[in-house]
């Protein structure tokens, strides 16, 4: 099943863990119980702010995972409207709104696309 680290955790395991929370919102191991997941992402600025913002139904979603390039990346995209619309982010964008060429690059497939065009 995967090799686990010194602590014995298995990394596939958690993984998996997490995407069972992510679709059930829970742990599914009781998590009155106290379960602990050996997994846990860094919080970054983009994903609380996918969180945290009620308004995220204009938000354009990704429809394949990015096309990283040398100082660029290729999303595509569908908009709210259902129109598909091909965004590219220049790793200078990030003068303009700092953490967006950074968001594009960690970006996967499925999840919001919170940045305006600019």
């Amino acid at each position: 099943d995967g090799e686990g680290d010194k602590e014995g955790r298995k990394w596939g395991d958690a993984r998996l863990e997490a995407l069972h929370r992510l679709r059930y919102g829970d742990s599914g191991k009781g998590e009155e119980d106290g379960a602990a997941y050996p997994y846990r992402p860094k919080d970054r600025d983009w994903e609380v702010a996918l969180e945290a913002d009620p308004g995220r139904e204009g938000w354009g979603r990704l429809i394949r995972n990015p096309k990283k390039k040398k100082g660029h990346v290729h999303l595509d995209l569908c908009t709210p409207a259902g129109e598909l619309e091909r965004v590219m982010v220049a790793k200078r964008a990030t003068r303009a709104l700092p953490g967006k060429y950074m968001a594009a690059r960690k970006a996967q497939w499925g999840g919001l696309w919170p940045f305006p065009d600019v």
